[in-house]
């Protein structure tokens, strides 16, 4: 979504606050999922105030996404410095969005076979510690392997991958959109990032495995990697988050034993890599690394 310059200046007015909210899908009624199951027409509610009850019930769905803000129905200053704070930063998708397909996950049959691949290294991008693109990644991905029972791969074959992500010059006000899953094992979804942002390592991997998760089927919501905006604060998935996720897929099997820190302080999955024709040549444990 482009949010306009006027709105982020002055999203108190009551027409473009009501066009704001209508945009980001919180008009719309929404299951325990945060998936819209119906679709308010624009036409609805572009003459409403921001006083209006149903203006306010849409203030509190938009509230109840930023862990930060009271449900108070009321777009107050804090909110108003929330919208300031985040339209730089956020997910491509309106907050609550529409049910694709016929359900919102990978079928069971391949579920431990998604392919994904991107093609972004032109981006702009800085690391502190030499941490690369490929390493951003690879660590969203193990995020999603770590608690779920799914596997997703990296895979360099980008005619048969399943998940496939490209660079874009998306504006100024997004940071990336992925399609949701929500097909057959032979679905191809397609994901953007953009090319006009300066990337760092905590934006670009919490921006992977939050898009990575729209492609496993999972919408906006929780505290944690699915906000819809970039929360600097996130470096896990959050307990939203992974009910999302068993939801569809089922918990993940247990780590291998052995000394080491507890659980919950390091992500490790094992990632295999195929070649030109899929055929796979390498599988290692991603290397743990301390949540921030």
């Amino acid at each position: 979504m482009n949010i306009p310059t006027d709105v982020a200046a002055d999203i108190q007015s009551g027409p473009d606050l009501v066009a704001y909210l209508f945009a980001n899908g919180h008009f719309n009624e929404r299951d325990a999922n945060n998936f819209a199951t119906t679709q308010t027409e624009w036409t609805d509610v572009r003459d409403l105030d921001i006083y209006h009850p149903t203006v306010a019930r849409a203030i509190h769905s938009w509230q109840s996404m930023r862990p930060d803000l009271p449900q108070s129905g009321i777009f107050d200053q804090p909110s108003l410095e929330r919208t300031r704070r985040e339209h730089l930063f956020r997910c491509g998708l309106p907050d609550v969005i529409p049910r694709q397909g016929l359900g919102a996950a990978w079928p069971d049959e391949c579920k431990h076979q998604i392919t994904t691949k991107h093609t972004i290294k032109s981006i702009r991008y800085t690391s502190d510690h030499g941490e690369s693109i490929d390493d951003a990644w690879l660590h969203g991905l193990s995020l999603w392997n770590s608690k779920g029972d799914l596997t997703l791969h990296l895979s360099p074959n980008e005619p048969t991958c399943r998940i496939c992500a490209h660079a874009e010059a998306l504006g100024r006000y997004i940071l990336a959109w992925s399609e949701l899953a929500g097909g057959p094992c032979t679905s191809r979804l397609q994901q953007a990032y953009n090319s006009q942002i300066s990337w760092q390592w905590h934006l670009l991997w919490t921006t992977v495995c939050h898009e990575i998760g729209h492609a496993i089927g999972i919408g906006h919501g929780g505290r944690g990697i699915m906000q819809p905006a970039h929360d600097p604060n996130v470096a896990e998935l959050d307990t939203w988050d992974i009910q999302q996720l068993t939801q569809r897929y089922g918990q993940a099997g247990p780590e291998p034993p052995g000394p080491g820190p507890g659980p919950g302080t390091f992500h490790r999955a094992t990632i295999r890599l195929f070649d030109a024709g899929d055929r796979p040549i390498a599988a290692y444990d991603v290397t743990p690394r301390r949540a921030a």
